[in-house]
């Protein structure tokens, strides 16, 4: 894959469009500052989706767009196009050309396409992912980016690598991995509240499907009602609306035969009209006729006048062109007597040109053979001249050089005493630079042991602050579960004070019962309401208890019977009542002595607290029961009861065996069911538990309020560390930088005193040759400068001869010059009277042709006179019968006019008779209307009714016949008695045994779904594990080629030297690493790349840069102007290497 063809059109300076084509191998684009050579480069990473207005050298996007100039306006769109050939399918395309284009339009759109189709820059991101190109890739290479890939950061280098790895996919992978994870983390907290909330809502619709069937049996009722009074009231509807229809058809009959008598009129009326307009229509198209007429009589008589004004015309033009040819005529003549008189003179003057000719020709050829002589002459001069040149040449050369050879030797004395000088300085300076660097060594040692310090307070810092995020995390944890705990509570509380002010969930007779206690003071409530039990004990005391939790204690059986009656009139279903009147005439026989049995707790009499009118219902109830802890105690009591028969067993968790021999299992988890016992302690207990968990939560978040505190203050501790760790770090950077240009600059002291001690030979050596050369130059400069002068003498001689021909030459060559201005002279006039002569001849031709041409013309006018003459008498015969025509259709149209108006007046009477015939009919009309009326009030009434009855219960109702004579009202009555018990029943959720079926199929689904996700996210974990396996493995062979292919090109380079790559992976991220680049130039030690001149760092980035291109080709690499740090030596190896990479 590589490079083809580049355009652009309106990007920067290229307001044209321009075509840049790329052949094999390489290109080179130069031009002066200024000409565009950068704007390539960036109309390259822009069309590769350069993002960044800044990289682009621009503040804004909109600024690549041509902004115009002198000769060109404004532009205002930016488009680039690039052309890459994709032969061997690196791109992960089938196209074989592969051509990206980019388009910015001044409005801020933008567009790009991929092979003239429309796309997003993320697919164009993903066909070149990791393949060597991108808007900050290695295809593009420029001068700054030197200083970033051997800057102190390594981020840049490690994204090279990672590009040439092709890496790049895997951390994208890894990426959508790792948000899926976070996405698959947060939907399972999701999901698990959900299945907390739904859990709660199946446990809450459990209670709930009961009362909803309880309404539904009311609803039943109220819909046979409803649909019985509304069957009856359709039966009333239809007596009263069979009779109007029938007076309705009878009144239509009536209506239809008035209507008929009206509409014969109607047609009557309708005829007339018709006649009417069709006398209207005859009497248009005979205007219409006449108008014709007219303008064909106006036709005629303009056709006749200009026919008159065209044989005017004609005969104008006949005696025109008569006076015309007789001018001709006489013009032809005179014509004919000057070309007689010119004939003569041509002769004349031929017979001059001849002899002028001859004498001018021997002339001529006399200056031509002293002209040869001349040129002989100045031939033999130049030669001579060109030889006392050529040794004035030489004698220039000789004295140059003794010129040279003297600046040379004072410039050699002048030098050898600078070195002189400089050898002393430099020995100077060399012992001053050693005390300094044995300075600069003994304050790095002292920064190195305060760096040691201060990393151990750090990492002590770490660890506390480690502990203290630890303890805060906890602690949040701690204080989450506290605020739930409280939540919980809270919600409990407000279910159980629901239950207590509403009665929630007890049957419809007994909450009647409940709400009577208000008003009737025998009635002392709920029996599980009016006893208390401690916590510990409710499960095993409601278990006891059973249904009867539930009965009614009243005082006397008057208010029994008087409850009991009220029911049985409301419908209510039953109520059991415990009599406490009837206790107390009983004759109880006292508590017996509890048996004594292992795992026994309690007497249910004993933890039953009540108040003293209850005390005989508590040991009717509770004298013979007793709690136990569990089953297998339970079970141990039972098998070793022996005598204590007739006693009931209850665990705490609620399992109870009854004397009869009933045996209840199935226990409550703690806190998933309220107890219908004592729910006025209980939800004292929950108020009780909130105060306590609110309390906690206080001391909690003091807690995490001080741990955050403690944690702020050892985060600063750390930081102040850290800073300092950062200035002390930084002084011992900038101490190790000092030393290492110490010993550079101490090694250069040296190196530079030595190389004046060579150079101070070689200048000794060098001044002895010059002042050789000196002495044997004089002579020679002596010899030549005596043949210069017999040259000259020579020379002047050959002048003086020259010039006396010269002279000689010139007064012939006058008088040839004078016999040819006469030549051409008499020549001049010989042809101007031939051309005179010619163009008298032609013109007496073309004469004499008009005169011709006129006679023709003067005899097609007079035939045209004729043929007009006829015309005009053909036209007044046609022009006569047409006025005759006109007469007659004015006639005519009289005639109609008149017909017309008898039809008008007809039409008008009729329409007068029509109207008092239509208004007799409205009266009628009105009638029906008001039936119409009435009769569509009682379809809508039925229809409104039959809408309601299939709206409201989906059935069709018939009328019905009532039983009796006010059996709608006594429905009606009976409706509204129950729809007020259905007011009162409260809110129901008719939805509960459904929602409690869907509620449980969720809850279900959501288990199910947890396990998903569960799976989803340990999937998730692997397949980032294996993406962190496989991009580290290409990772790690692509860095360890890099780095051999580096090494050789360093040295390859620097024509030496060692050159190194090393890497530190980050523990926490596999594909995380520093990248650390080693360069010591041959003849230098091993140090910093700060070191480093500027073309020295040009080369190493060079080099990294070709060892990555080795291993990872990109399809074109752009150098722009990387080679100016480079001295000429280092830019013949980089254009040495350059030509062996291509």
């Amino acid at each position: 894959m590589f490079l083809k063809e580049l355009k652009l059109y309106g990007f920067k300076s290229f307001a044209r469009r321009t075509t840049l084509e790329f052949k094999d191998g390489l290109t080179c684009i130069v031009g002066p500052n200024g000409s565009g050579k950068s704007n390539l480069v960036d109309a390259v990473r822009w069309v590769l989706g350069e993002q960044r207005s800044s990289v682009l050298r621009s503040e804004k996007m909109e600024n690549v767009i041509f902004s115009g100039s002198k000769s060109a306006k404004p532009l205002g769109m930016a488009e680039v196009s690039m052309t890459l050939v994709n032969n061997r399918n690196v791109l992960p395309t089938e196209y074989s050309e592969v051509t990206v284009t980019r388009r910015l339009y001044r409005s801020g759109e933008s567009e790009y396409l991929l092979n003239k189709t429309p796309c997003r820059l993320k697919d164009i991101n993903n066909l070149f992912l990791d393949s060597g190109l991108g808007p900050d890739s290695y295809s593009v290479i420029e001068l700054k980016m030197v200083e970033t890939i051997l800057s102190s950061k390594s981020e840049e280098r490690l994204r090279l690598f990672e590009e040439a790895a092709g890496v790049n996919k895997y951390k994208q992978r890894r990426n959508a991995a790792f948000r899926k994870l976070s996405a698959t983390e947060d939907d399972l907290n999701r999901v698990n509240d959900i299945i907390a909330e739904v859990e709660r809502n199946v446990n809450a619709l459990k209670r709930q499907v009961s009362r909803a069937q309880r309404y539904k049996a009311l609803m039943q009722e109220i819909e046979e009602l409803d649909l019985r009074a509304a069957s009856l009231e359709l039966a009333r509807l239809q007596a009263e609306y069979v009779p109007l229809k029938k007076e309705l058809a009878d009144r239509e009959k009536n209506y239809r035969e008035t209507k008929t008598v009206l509409t014969r009129e109607e047609a009557d009326l309708e005829r007339a009209r018709a006649r009417y307009l069709e006398v209207e229509d005859r009497l248009s198209r005979l205007q219409n006729e006449l108008m014709a007429v007219s303008d064909q009589l106006h036709q005629k008589e303009n056709e006749k006048t200009a026919a008159r004004e065209r044989m005017r015309a004609l005969e104008e033009k006949i005696q025109r062109y008569m006076a015309e040819q007789e001018d001709l005529r006489n013009r032809i003549a005179q014509l004919k007597r000057r070309i007689e008189e010119g004939e003569p003179r041509l002769r004349t003057l031929a017979e001059q040109v001849d002899a002028l000719r001859m004498k001018h020709r021997l002339k001529q050829s006399e200056l031509e053979q002293f002209d040869k002589l001349l040129a002989r002459r100045r031939l033999e001069l130049n030669e001579a001249r060109m030889r006392l040149i050529e040794l004035m040449q030489t004698i220039g050369d000789k004295e140059k050089e003794r010129n040279t050879l003297e600046a040379r030797l004072l410039h050699l004395q002048g030098r050898r005493e600078q070195l002189q000088g400089e050898q002393a300085r430099l020995l100077a300076e060399g012992e001053s630079s050693g005390r300094a660097s044995d300075e600069l060594v003994a304050k790095e040692k002292e920064l190195e042991a305060r760096l040691k310090a201060l990393d151990a307070q750090i990492a002590r810092a770490e660890k506390e602050l480690a502990e203290l995020t630890a303890q805060e995390a906890e602690a949040r944890e701690h204080l989450g579960s506290l605020k739930n705990r409280a939540a919980a509570l809270k919600q409990q509380q407000a279910f159980l004070h629901n239950l207590i002010e509403v009665n929630e969930g007890y049957p419809d007779g007994l909450q009647f019962v409940l709400k009577a206690s208000s008003r009737i003071p025998g009635v002392l409530g709920m029996l599980a309401d009016l006893i208390d039990v401690p916590a510990r004990y409710r499960l095993a005391v409601e278990a006891l208890l059973g249904e009867k939790a539930f009965y009614v204690v009243v005082r006397s059986e008057q208010d029994a019977f008087r409850l009991m009656e009220e029911l049985r009139k409301e419908n209510l279903g039953q109520v059991t009542f415990l009599v406490l009147s009837r206790l107390r005439s009983l004759q109880l026989e006292p508590p017996a002595a509890a048996p004594q049995l292992p795992g026994v707790l309690a007497r249910a009499s004993e933890v039953v607290r009540s108040t003293k009118e209850l005390k005989p219902a508590i040991e009717l109830l509770f004298g013979r029961a007793l709690i136990v802890e569990d089953v297998q105690a339970l079970q141990h009591a039972l098998a070793n009861a022996g005598g204590s028969q007739g006693w009931a067993f209850a665990t705490l968790s609620g399992e109870v065996t009854l004397p009869e021999g009933v045996v209840r299992a199935g226990r409550y988890e703690e806190g998933e069911v309220v107890s219908a016992v004592d729910r006025s302690g209980q939800l004292a207990d929950i108020e009780s538990a909130l105060r306590e968990t609110e309390g906690e939560i206080e001391r909690a978040q003091k807690a995490l309020a001080e741990l955050g505190s403690r944690k702020q203050a050892a985060r600063e501790r750390l930081e102040s560390l850290r800073k300092e760790r950062e200035k002390v770090n930084a002084e011992y950077q900038q101490s190790r930088l000092e030393l290492v240009r110490q010993q550079t600059a101490r090694q250069s002291l040296e190196m530079a005193r030595k190389s004046a001690e060579e150079e101070l030979r070689k200048i000794e050596a060098e001044i002895g040759k010059t002042t050789e050369r000196l002495e044997a130059i004089q002579p020679e400069i002596a010899s030549l400068n005596r043949q210069r002068r017999r040259f000259e003498d020579e020379v002047e001689l050959s002048q003086e001869k020259l010039e006396e021909l010269e002279q000689q030459r010139n007064a012939l060559a006058d008088e040839v010059h004078e016999l040819n201005v006469n030549l051409v002279k008499t020549t001049g006039e010989l042809s101007a009277l031939e051309n005179d002569l010619r163009r008298m001849r032609r013109t007496v031709g073309e004469l004499e042709n008009t005169i011709a041409r006129r006679e023709q013309e003067v005899e097609k006018s007079r035939e045209e006179i004729a043929r007009l003459q006829e015309q005009v008498e053909r036209l007044s015969a046609e022009e006569k019968q047409l006025a005759e025509k006109k007469d007659e259709l004015l006639r005519r149209q009289l005639e109609l006019k008149q017909e017309l108006q008898d039809l008008q007046d007809s039409v008008r009477r009729k329409e007068e008779e029509l109207k008092r015939a239509r208004q007799a009919g409205e009266s009628s009309a009105d009638v029906l209307q008001n039936l119409r009326i009435r009769i569509s009030q009682l379809e809508a009434q039925m229809q409104n009714l039959r809408e309601r009855i299939q709206e409201r219960y989906g059935v069709e109702i018939v009328p019905g016949t009532p039983k009796e004579p006010h059996e709608l009202e006594e429905i009606q009555q009976r409706l509204e008695h129950l729809r007020e018990r259905e007011r009162t029943f409260g809110a129901v959720n008719m939805m509960a045994l459904e929602e409690y079926e869907r509620e449980s199929e969720r809850l279900n689904f959501l288990h199910k779904q947890r396990n998903d996700l569960v799976e989803a996210k340990k999937t998730l974990i692997e397949t980032i594990d294996v993406i962190n396996k496989t991009a580290r493995q290409r990772f790690e062979e692509t860095f360890n080629q890099i780095r051999e292919n580096f090494r050789k090109n360093f040295a390859l380079f620097f024509d030496g030297g060692e050159g190194d790559l090393r890497i530190q992976f980050d523990p926490e991220d596999p594909l995380s690493a520093k990248i650390t680049i080693l360069a010591r130039p041959k003849g230098k030690q091993l140090g910093a790349l700060e070191l480093l001149s500027a073309g020295e760092k040009s080369l190493t980035a060079i080099a990294l840069l070709f060892s990555i291109y080795q291993v990872k080709p990109s399809p074109f690499c752009i150098l722009d102007e990387v080679d100016a740090p480079l001295d000429d030596v280092n830019v013949r190896r980089f254009l040495r290497v350059l030509r062996d990479f291509s």
